[in-house]
């Protein structure tokens, strides 16, 4: 988010912003996969994530919390 902010260009900004989708995108498809795979195999109380909207929450939450 601070590269955003930073931005000189607009290409610049453009750059960022397509690298901060991507990361979503693969931060999404691995949430995705850990949590239906190992979570709901190993812990009982956990159920599978089924819709597009709750992986995207999870990634931004997670997000979050890291930067």
């Amino acid at each position: 988010m601070q590269d955003l902010i930073k931005s000189t260009t607009k290409q610049d900004l453009y750059r960022n912003i397509l690298v901060s989708l991507i990361t979503l995108v693969i931060l999404m498809i691995m949430i995705r996969y850990i949590w239906n795979n190992v979570f709901v195999k190993y812990i009982t109380v956990v159920k599978p994530i089924d819709s597009f909207t709750d992986t995207l929450l999870m990634a931004v939450g997670l997000w979050i919390l890291v930067k």
